[in-house]
């Protein structure tokens, strides 16, 4: 499955659904299929950083010309149903675009609420130092 880094407080607003998009400098040329949501490995305090948490797909994709001094346009990516996997350790090395993670890690998790997969696997995985 392609996949993708963001930052540790990134993920949570992906997860808890307060981050309905992700900004990169690049265009998705595919869109289709769904992805791997990454937390990036740089430890956040509060946050579970460097494990593989959820899949998404990528929705509409808007493009924000450059600001007064800025080079390039950015690129907003609507991330939209969103489902919570079994998280595992991945070593994405903070790469800006797509890499790739075998399917036999992923295991999307149906049927669990929001608060139960926070209970049950993401507290745990907090950094706290």
């Amino acid at each position: 499955m392609r996949a993708i880094t963001v930052p540790g407080i990134d993920a949570y607003g992906i997860l808890t659904g307060a981050k309905k998009e992700d900004y990169r400098i690049w265009e998705p040329r595919d869109k289709k299929g769904r992805i791997l949501i990454c937390s990036a490995a740089a430890r956040q305090k509060g946050y579970a950083c460097g494990y593989a948490l959820c899949t998404a797909e990528i929705g509409r994709v808007t493009e924000y010309p450059p600001g007064p001094g800025e080079e390039g346009s950015i690129f907003g990516w609507q991330l939209k149903k969103i489902r919570f996997i079994e998280p595992f350790p991945v070593r994405s090395r903070n790469k800006l675009s797509f890499f790739d993670v075998k399917d036999v890690h992923i295991c999307e998790l149906k049927g669990i609420s929001m608060q139960e997969w926070f209970e049950t696997y993401y507290d745990g995985l907090r950094h706290w130092k």
